[in-house]
């Protein structure tokens, strides 16, 4: 009950207010949110919901050589959710721990799309940037050489 008088009190507010941003459904619990036209549609809660599974996983690899299974039972975070991270560059699981394959030759790789050969192959026909697969554990938002 108090979820929904919170929307509706929200809702009002934005109605009120003289921001035009776009109201959309969150793609993980379905409530309606301003959308401020960033990034992938997910609601303050769920966003806050994510960056604790992350820490929780972070946490947890820092004392831990695991598989995506074995932190996923650990943490509670689905193997679906610790893949999206490790393909996004933001987890990397030690050689052979995580079920990510190359997109282009199917060979096992730790984070990323791609194997250190692809990257070179794809960088040598300019569709990759030279900063892509350093080799050196990236964090969104952070640009350290």
């Amino acid at each position: 009950m108090d979820d929904e008088r919170d929307y509706l009190i929200r809702l009002k507010k934005y109605k009120e207010s003289k921001n035009h941003t776009e109201l959309r459904y969150c793609s993980r619990c379905g409530r309606v949110f301003p959308y401020s036209g960033a990034g992938e549609a997910i609601c303050p809660q769920c966003q806050k919901k994510e960056q604790e599974d992350f820490d929780r996983v972070k946490a947890y690899l820092k004392d831990h050589h695991a598989t995506e299974n074995e932190v996923s039972e650990a943490t509670g975070v689905p193997v679906d959710t610790l893949t999206k991270w490790a393909r996004e560059g933001l987890l990397c699981f030690g050689e052979g721990l995580s079920g990510l394959r190359c997109e282009l030759c199917g060979k096992p790789i730790s984070f990323g799309r791609y194997c250190t050969e692809c990257q070179i192959k794809l960088k040598k026909k300019g569709y990759m940037n030279s900063r892509f697969g350093s080799g050196k554990m990236r964090f969104a938002g952070r640009d350290d050489k």
